[in-house]
């Protein structure tokens, strides 16, 4: 063990808040207009939260489709009922993706329950997309 924190060797989505929640660190989110977002100390979705994945696309068009657990498709699912009941921005809920302990250039919303088990997570580099891919399948 190298001593790094889980994350700094894999991939983690953590949840992201526009306003501060208990355990919530605030990190300056890089976008067009900075906006505030509240990150958690805890993982919400992590590499046992997978089965498996693939990369649909290539370049700027390269999505990555993870196949879920039950378990995982339930979180998501979770996210989703939380911001169907939100009245208002400071209480939606979203994901941030870290590869080796770099956060992702975008947020992650979930609005409604996922019909299947396979989610898609667009707006990846084409080298971030093969990172995550090959942290998911080993």
């Amino acid at each position: 063990m190298s001593g790094q924190p889980r994350e700094e060797q894999g991939f983690v989505f953590r949840l992201a808040y526009h306003s501060p929640h208990s355990g919530a660190k605030h990190l300056p989110f890089p976008s067009m207009e900075p906006i505030p977002v509240f990150v958690s100390d805890g993982d919400y979705l992590q590499v046992e939260d997978c089965l498996a994945a693939e990369i649909v696309g290539s370049g700027s068009e390269a999505v990555l489709r993870v196949k879920l657990t039950p378990g995982g498709r339930e979180k998501l699912n979770h996210l989703a009922e939380l911001n169907r009941q939100a009245a208002g921005m400071d209480d939606y809920v979203a994901l941030l993706l870290f590869i080796h302990g770099k956060p992702a250039s975008r947020l992650a919303m979930v609005f409604e329950p996922l019909p299947a088990f396979e989610m898609d997570y667009s707006g990846l580099s084409q080298s971030e997309a093969e990172a995550l891919h090959l942290l998911i399948t080993g």
